[in-house]
Parts: C-alpha cells; sequence; structure tokens
C-alpha cells in the first residue's frame, strides 16, 4: 500500500509516467502543422520526480533525446538559460519540466499545454499557474492561425477539488495576540449576559466589554476599510459597527463575528507584555464563571506578577502607586470571594507595570496561554539517509525571523530603508546566532533573491512604508474607482510579501480588475511608472 504523499515525493511508477507522456504527445496541441508538440509545462512534484519524467521521456522518445524535455528548477545550475530558451519561439526545450520556477511570473505566449502532474490546494497559485496559457499569440499554429485557446491535463484531480472548494484549502494558522483578546472579550460578555452576573458592576463591565468591541470594529472599517481583506467581510464588520447589534447577539451571530470580524483586529499598542496580561486576566475571568481546572493556573500566574512587582520594584513610583493592589493580590483571603469586576480592575492596574519584570522572569510568569495535550506517542522512521527536511527548515527560519522583528536590519528592510554592507554582515550574525546558515537559504526556499531580499519576503512591508512607495505617484491625481483599487492591492501585496515583481501585475488578482491587468488600467507612461516604483522597492532591499 501507498499512502498518497508518498506517491511522486519519492515514490515513482514507471508506467504512470509513461501514460503522462503518452497522453500529452497524443491529445496535446501541435504547432508546425501538426508535426510538432507546442510549448508545453509539466508541474512536477519535486526535483526527483522531474527528473524521473525526463528519464521516461529519454526512454519512450529517444529520437528526441537531448533538450527537447529539460527539468526547469533551482537544482540546475543554467536554469536561467533554460527558461530564456524555452520563451524563444523555435528553440528547446519544448516541454519544460518545471518545479516551481515555471509557475508564477514567466510570460511565454507560446505555450499551448499546460500538465498538472501534481497536486496544488491554493486557488491563487492554481490561478497562477493556469495564467501560464493565457498569452495570445499570432501566427502560432498557422500563417494566420492565432493561438485561440491553450489545454490543460490535469492528472492530479485539482479541476475536481476545487470545483468542491473554490477557496482552495484554507491553512489554519495560530490566532494573533489581538484576535484571541477580541474572542476572550467576546465570550466574557455573553458570559456575564446570564442570570447570575446582573449587579451593576457586571453589567457596567459588559457594557465595557462591549463599547471595546464596537470600537475596535469601528477602527477596522475606518482605518482599514479598503483593504482587500476587509472588503471580503465587510457586510460583518458593518453590522458589528451597529452599537445596539452587540446587545443581544444570537449564537450564530457570535460565531459570524468571531470567523469573519475578529481575523481582522490589530493594535498599535507596542506593549505586548501588558496585552498577554490583558488575555491572562481575561482567561482568568472566563476560567471563575465556568468553574475551568485553569482557573487555579491563571490564579496563581497573576499572584506570580504581584509577588515579583512587590519584592523587586516597589521602589519604582508607578510600581508603588498600585501597592494598594498588590497587596490584595497576594492575600489569599481575597481569591475566596473574588469577582469578575475586582479581576477587571487587577487588569487596569498591573497591565502598565508588567513590563518592569526581568526579561529572565517573563517566561515564568506570563506565558502562552494555549492549551497543549499529548495524544499519542508512536515511533517514526529512522533517518539515515542524510536527506534535508526543507519543509522543517523553512519553518524554523521563518519562526526565527518574525522572533527578531525588532533587530535593526529587518526593521530598515520592513520599512523600505536603504541596507548596506555593514546590515548584510549583521543580518548574517543575526541568523547564525540562531545556528540558521545564510548559505542554505537560497536553496531551502527555493529562491534566486539575494538573502536581504528573501527576510524582506518573510516580514513583509510597514504598511505606512508601503504606502509612501505611491506617494509621489499619487500626489494630485483623480484616479478612477479600478485605479485606486489596482494600487490598493499592490500596497496589500507589499505589505504581505514585502516585494512584489512587475509581472504579477499581469495575474491574479490584478487582472480580477481588468483582464490586461497593469497596462488595462493605467496608461503606458504611469503603468511604466509603477514598474519602477516596484523595481526600486526591491533593489532597496538588496545591498547599495
Amino acid at each position: 500500500f501507498i499512502e498518497s504523499d508518498q506517491l511522486n515525493q519519492w515514490v515513482f511508477n514507471e508506467d504512470t509516467v509513461d501514460k503522462v507522456l503518452q497522453t500529452l504527445l497524443e491529445k496535446g496541441l501541435k504547432v508546425a502543422g501538426g508535426d510538432r508538440i507546442g510549448k508545453t509545462i509539466i508541474f512536477a512534484r519535486n526535483h526527483r520526480h522531474a527528473e524521473f519524467i525526463a528519464e521516461r521521456f529519454d526512454a519512450l522518445y529517444p529520437d528526441r533525446h537531448g533538450g527537447f524535455l529539460s527539468v526547469i528548477d533551482t537544482k540546475i545550475n543554467y536554469a536561467q538559460d533554460l527558461i530564456d530558451r524555452f520563451s524563444q519561439k523555435d528553440n528547446e526545450p519544448v516541454i519544460a519540466v518545471s518545479v516551481d520556477m515555471l509557475d508564477t511570473g514567466i510570460d511565454v505566449p507560446e505555450i499551448l499545454n499546460l500538465v498538472f502532474f501534481k497536486i496544488v490546494r491554493s486557488r491563487a497559485k492554481f490561478w497562477q499557474m493556469i495564467g501560464r496559457g493565457t498569452r495570445l499569440c499570432r501566427d502560432l499554429l498557422a500563417p494566420d492561425g492565432d493561438k485561440e485557446h491553450f489545454l490543460i491535463l490535469d492528472f492530479c484531480e485539482n479541476f475536481e477539488y476545487f470545483g468542491e472548494n473554490p477557496e482552495g484549502y484554507l491553512p489554519k494558522t495560530q490566532a494573533s495576540l489581538s484576535e484571541r483578546i477580541f474572542n476572550r472579550r467576546l465570550t466574557l460578555s455573553e458570559l456575564l449576559r446570564h442570570a447570575d452576573y446582573q449587579s451593576d458592576e457586571d453589567m457596567a463591565l459588559r457594557n465595557e466589554l462591549l463599547d471595546t468591541l464596537h470600537q475596535e470594529t469601528e477602527r477596522i472599517r475606518d482605518l482599514r476599510g479598503e483593504t482587500i481583506a476587509v472588503r471580503t467581510h465587510r457586510r460583518y464588520v458593518d453590522t458589528c459597527c451597529d452599537r445596539s447589534a452587540w446587545e443581544a447577539l444570537t449564537q450564530t451571530q457570535v460565531q459570524d463575528i468571531r470567523d469573519h470580524v475578529a481575523v481582522l483586529t490589530f493594535t498599535e499598542d507596542k506593549d505586548e507584555l501588558a496585552r498577554r496580561f490583558d488575555l491572562l486576566c481575561l482567561n482568568l475571568a472566563i476560567s471563575i464563571i465556568e468553574a475551568t481546572p485553569r482557573q487555579k493556573r491563571d490564579t496563581q500566574q497573576i499572584v506570580q506578577v504581584a509577588d515579583y512587582l512587590y519584592q523587586h520594584s516597589m521602589n519604582i513610583p508607578t510600581v508603588a502607586k498600585r501597592k494598594a493592589t498588590i497587596e490584595q493580590i497576594r492575600d489569599d483571603s481575597f481569591w475566596q470571594s473574588v469577582t469578575i469586576p475586582q479581576i477587571e480592575q487587577i487588569r487596569r492596574d498591573l497591565r502598565d507595570l508588567v513590563r518592569f519584570i526581568e526579561p529572565g522572569e517573563r517566561h515564568r510568569i506570563v506565558r502562552s496561554d494555549l492549551t497543549d495535550e499529548i495524544l499519542g506517542v508512536a515511533e517514526g522512521p529512522d533517518i539515515t539517509d542524510g536527506t534535508f527536511n526543507t519543509s522543517l527548515y523553512r519553518q524554523k527560519v521563518q519562526k526565527y525571523i518574525r522572533e527578531h522583528q525588532d533587530h535593526l536590519v529587518i526593521q530598515k528592510l520592513r520599512f523600505n530603508e536603504p541596507i548596506t554592507t555593514f546590515d548584510l554582515q549583521q543580518l548574517e550574525q543575526l541568523l547564525q546566532d540562531g545556528r540558521i546558515d545564510p548559505r542554505h537559504l537560497a536553496d531551502a526556499f527555493e529562491s534566486q533573491w539575494s538573502l536581504t531580499a528573501l527576510v524582506r519576503s518573510m516580514v513583509g512591508l510597514d504598511v505606512n512604508a508601503a504606502k509612501q512607495v505611491f506617494a509621489d505617484f499619487l500626489d494630485g491625481r483623480n484616479l478612477t474607482a479600478d485605479q485606486i483599487q489596482f494600487i490598493n492591492q499592490i500596497i496589500n501585496n507589499l505589505v504581505t510579501n514585502g516585494i512584489v515583481d512587475p509581472g504579477r501585475l499581469f495575474e491574479v488578482p490584478y487582472t480580477d480588475i481588468h483582464y490586461e491587468g497593469l497596462t488595462g488600467v493605467f496608461p503606458e507612461a504611469d503603468a511604466l511608472r509603477i514598474r519602477d516604483l516596484l523595481v526600486e522597492v526591491k533593489q532597496r532591499a538588496e545591498v547599495g
């Protein structure tokens, strides 16, 4: 028995590949009066899969052995030369077996056939791959025989998958701290609707929670209402901007808010420790109402905060002002009849004091609120072949970079500031301190970018820096609605990805605005200026 994720990963079947190639050569669209298969991309799963396809092609068609079919991926030393030759109408290779390199960005109008020989679960990437065949081409099939369509051969049921899952696979990511706080406030406000919590203090606290949730939703609408993320969930945001809508939510409405509004929350409060303390207090209040076991743990953490401040920080005037609250927390009798409004008062009094805890003690006192459970233990396979787990390595690097976003060089990359040779040396040292060899990154991420550009792509651009890129371009202009949407889409992509290849402006989602992309929305001079601005953004991520 072969697991599905093993097939074409390291288990290859000759007959499977042979049938794919035979189908392509028989059914594929032809040129030269039908004598030769048209330019074709085969999307392979990995390098070993691509090499196996090339091996079987040479065995099946020895007369075309050589340059007719070539593997193009980052492991090929002369990959760019192959891409250049593939882009020439009458040059070989005619069939390119791609591992990610030709999925996006390449513009070869002569492409007539696309072969999906790998599973794709990202809707955006799926349509980007299909976009490789959408370029028009004159006189391709014959004199006056223009390219009017192209052929897709899908051997991995990708179309069936997206027919049932039009949005593709949406990976579950860990909720941000802002989202978790928003959701816990929502949970607490709903719990306080119960008949047991109708005192003036409880009702006042519930109103404050609802006011805060309402205000955060208004901030989403007012500050980010034009972003694609907010527009996607706009009707839910607009509903929540009505304060009265929060008073008596149904279970369905609560879930809608969690799914469509909480994910959009953001904060300008840079004191992460204070916000983690907010979350701790919210969790404690909820655990008290629900009488869950975590009540004891959350209480101990708050007592530890008070103990540390009492023993080490009372000489600080700001802390000394809260002496009464700190002493109250340290008194065991206080916790025998603590109320939810009292927990809220503790949050207000101590949230700004947590920063005075020494860094070495913070992990012990203010720690993650995630609850984990061991579901089972099983032996894994022996690691004897020396293979390198690229996926895990990428996760490690990305996590390390995110944890060090305050590093000066990473900040310069995020704010689109020029990078020097000294900055590069500092960045390399930062990675080495985390036991990451900078020399491996390009191969691990299958990227041809420099180290600094690659790191920029991981952290993205600051939203204000992204807007500043187009400040002069937009100054004094009266843009159409499509042009505004187009620029906002670029800004959103810069914030997310740090760098936008100008070639992407002729693909989805830009072609959703106009089928011709950039040149369909802007006149030629403006299009060239936008291209130059994006090139400049990438250059600023390089050593000057």
